[in-house]
């Protein structure tokens, strides 16, 4: 029987940032140090599958006959913030966690060490954790469904991941803006360009996908790490619609006719 691979698309149009009137004050959130917002318009994403065994919906829809989707979030002010992926050094000392720090100063977004920290404990969610993450605004998440029809699916791995915009499109925080792909506790770090690193090797998410469906979660969130963020050049964010790309395998034991 042939192998054949399956490939998953998701785009998320992103509108980048749209800095909020607030007052001015002593270091806050992140790398950052004002008390400006930057928040995150509207997030759609939308998933396609190549495939007939392959369906995917998000988390307000029902049907399984799917091959695409969409899936949006609502207007969601973001405080920058750091997956720790392994690549990281000390103060970064929990892998898999989101920290939080301060600026260095207005035009320096380089973090002082000493102030680095888990991002905030928020209820019954952890400090660091992605739950954590999303209600204390510092990212934002789709959650989509992904199943099989007809035939058993392995090896759901992110393959690839790209940011695009339009033409006109304020690019100052495209090398800022980060996905954190995650299927239980396997996560995939993308930025622009594609993968930074993962949680595994190949890039795995789930072992196989069937009937029982694999849930896959995106977040999107700005590296405070990056060097556009500083204080100082939250007047040159503007709204800029953006698409994110994430392209997804599995493998078929069962030829595709397609």
């Amino acid at each position: 029987m042939d192998t054949k691979a399956l490939k998953k698309q998701m785009g998320a149009a992103i509108a980048m940032v749209l800095v909020a009137a607030v007052a001015l004050g002593s270091a806050t959130f992140a790398w950052f140090v004002s008390n400006n917002k930057v928040d995150a318009t509207t997030s759609k994403i939308s998933a396609q599958s190549n495939s007939a065994f392959m369906y995917i919906r998000d988390e307000n829809e029902h049907s399984k006959d799917l091959r695409t989707d969409d899936s949006s979030v609502v207007n969601t002010p973001l405080y920058p913030a750091h997956w720790a992926n392994g690549t990281d050094t000390t103060p970064y000392d929990t892998l898999a966690n989101f920290y939080t720090a301060f600026g260095t100063s207005a035009t320096d977004g380089s973090k002082v060490d000493n102030t680095v920290k888990l991002v905030p404990a928020q209820g019954a969610d952890a400090a660091g954790t992605p739950a954590a993450a999303v209600t204390g605004k510092y990212a934002v998440k789709n959650t989509f469904y992904v199943g099989s029809k007809g035939a058993e699916l392995t090896n759901l791995v992110v393959e690839s991941a790209k940011i695009t915009g339009a033409t006109g499109d304020n690019d100052k925080f495209d090398s800022a803006l980060r996905v954190l792909v995650m299927s239980g506790t396997n996560w995939v770090l993308c930025n622009k360009d594609g993968i930074v690193s993962s949680s595994d090797t190949t890039h795995k998410l789930a072992n196989k996908i069937g009937e029982d469906e694999t849930t896959v979660e995106m977040y999107v969130f700005y590296d405070g790490d990056d060097a556009q963020v500083f204080t100082n050049n939250l007047e040159n964010l503007k709204t800029a619609s953006k698409r994110i790309n994430v392209v997804f395998t599995a493998t078929s034991t069962q030829t595709d006719k397609n």
